[in-house]
């Protein structure tokens, strides 16, 4: 491999700030395999050989052996140095297959177009990489921290942030920092099963933070993120037309159960539930 010394310009995903740990997950849903099993980890992400080949998240096949590098530099995105480092990491992972593999699929926050002669090569660098991440909702309802270092403004639509009423401000903050855990991943299921999922658990575990991940996914998917303390703010912004997402925070009580906040939406929960079920009639009928 020889370093073109072709930079491009750096698309609107800022990669350097995810982290080698991020990063890595972020491709690893890209090719669809749970956890990279068989791969080598390393700090500056991984290395695997898929016998059969892959699939390149950009459409095709890439024909086995087939090496899968993701590989994040600090200061990849600029760094003459970062460039020459994916130069000696992609020859050293070439050099230890047992076999020489017939293609190559590189995701990488380096800004450069590396080429391997006499081998297929795909290199996702950051321009691929953000084309993926804009284009695809379901990935950023998997992996919400992406939202926390792209461009929020590519992605959501004037029309559902003026129309939203949730704290955006506070979402996306928070997603520059947030780790879809296993109560992410059972919330973001149940809701997209059910469209609606309640969220419990003791104060200051993570329950809000959840809920506001859930809505800046939905956000930039085209939806309304509203936040409710009391039934009569929903029905004020509910609008069947209109694609919403309500956030009713701290339904039963802040830091402690209120069987007064509580009573408030247990009265309006069966008006709430039959709204959902016309829509989820309206939408399988359409």
């Amino acid at each position: 491999m020889r370093h073109t010394g072709k930079v491009r310009q750096q698309p609107p995903v800022r990669l350097d700030e995810l982290g080698s740990l991020q990063f890595e997950r972020f491709c690893t849903e890209l090719i669809g395999l749970d956890g990279a099993a068989g791969a080598d980890f390393l700090p500056w992400g991984f290395s695997l050989v898929l016998r059969e080949g892959v699939a390149s998240p950009t459409g095709g096949w890439l024909k086995g052996p087939a090496l899968v590098l993701a590989v994040w530099l600090r200061g990849g995105a600029s760094s003459p140095e970062a460039a020459r480092r994916l130069e000696r990491i992609a020859e050293h992972a070439l050099a230890a297959c047992a076999m020489p593999p017939a293609s190559v699929l590189l995701m990488t926050n380096v800004a450069v177009a590396p080429a391997l002669s006499g081998i297929e090569v795909v290199v996702l660098g950051p321009e691929e990489l953000w084309a993926l991440l804009r284009d695809r909702a379901a990935l950023r309802f998997r992996l919400p921290f992406l939202l926390g270092v792209a461009d929020l403004s590519l992605l959501i639509t004037e029309e559902a942030a003026r129309r939203s009423s949730g704290d955006l401000e506070a979402a996306a903050a928070l997603a520059r920092v947030f780790v879809p855990t296993r109560a992410y991943a059972r919330g973001l299921e149940v809701l997209q099963q059910h469209r609606f999922v309640v969220l419990t658990g003791p104060p200051e575990m993570g329950k809000t933070a959840i809920a506001r991940m859930l809505g800046l996914a939905a956000l930039s998917d085209g939806w309304e993120l509203h936040e409710c303390l009391r039934p009569d703010e929903l029905w004020q912004r509910f609008a069947r037309e209109r694609r919403q997402l309500f956030i009713a925070d701290d339904a039963f009580g802040s830091t402690e159960y209120r069987p007064d906040t509580a009573e408030r939406w247990a009265l309006e929960l069966d008006r709430v539930l039959r709204a959902l079920d016309e829509l989820q009639k309206r939408v399988k009928g359409a």
